[in-house]
């Protein structure tokens, strides 16, 4: 099991700590693999356990926001993309890796950076993965201006120009996490 493997503990110690973690409601899981074989447990947090994460800031930028989105909703039209463009010139200075791969690791180590805490499903070799955001820093922004999320997604399409980038999960349709599925172009 990875985990044990990453936190150099037995496999025993991290199925007790995720049974406990699971009987808590701090996370949950969701089955997945196809065809012959195990299938693999993927562990995401529950709402229960987002409340534990710092958002800094989140009540006062929802307030904020809402007054803006209230006051001028052109003005908040223009602070999501302005924010976008913000976070694409910041990322084209290094400009994407060479390679397909090479490019969805760098996007999960962008989101890592930023509290999204990404992990991806599949593996060098296949044509595709999943991107998966465990947790949503700007989930309460996003449900007052949801063009924050299409400005994710865009970022990451420009990110990966050699694959084709489709949004699979999305919180603020009720989803436990968001999902960007890759495949090479």
């Amino acid at each position: 099991m990875e985990l044990a493997e990453a936190l150099y503990v037995t496999v025993s110690a991290i199925r007790q700590h995720l049974g406990r973690l699971t009987g808590e409601g701090l996370i949950a899981y969701r089955e997945v693999g196809q065809g012959p074989g195990r299938r693999r447990r993927l562990y995401y947090l529950t709402p229960a356990a987002e409340s534990l994460f710092p958002n800094g800031y989140e009540e006062l930028l929802t307030r904020l926001m809402t007054f803006v989105q209230h006051e001028d909703p052109e003005l908040m039209d223009r602070f999501v993309a302005a924010e976008s463009r913000w976070r694409s010139e910041r990322a084209r200075r290094s400009g994407p890796p060479p390679g397909y791969f090479a490019q969805i690791e760098s996007v999960v180590q962008w989101y890592a950076r930023d509290s999204f805490l990404p992990e991806v499903d599949g593996a060098e070799g296949v044509d595709g993965a999943d991107i998966q955001m465990q947790h949503c820093p700007v989930l309460a922004a996003a449900r007052i201006a949801p063009a924050i999320c299409d400005g994710e997604w865009a970022f990451i399409r420009e990110q990966i120009p050699d694959g084709d980038v489709a949004r699979v999960a999305w919180r603020l349709d009720g989803a436990n996490v968001c999902v960007y599925r890759v495949r090479k172009a």
